[in-house]
């Protein structure tokens, strides 16, 4: 996911991560609970970038 936001928002590595480390997407991904996990990189950054953009994943 780090290198999709680098390529579509152009940002460093470090806000790359912070994106990611500091979104409900995450949350919901170490969470085992509710499976995210087996969904495909892409779906799952589709979801991250969507919250990014939209403030939510809903």
């Amino acid at each position: 996911m780090t290198q999709y936001l680098i390529e579509d928002f152009h940002f460093d590595i470090p806000k790359a991560l912070d994106v990611i480390y500091t979104s409900r997407v995450y949350d919901l991904l170490m969470d085992s609970s509710n499976e995210l996990y087996v969904y495909s990189a892409a779906y799952v950054y589709e979801l991250l970038k969507k919250e990014y953009l939209k403030g939510s994943i809903v």
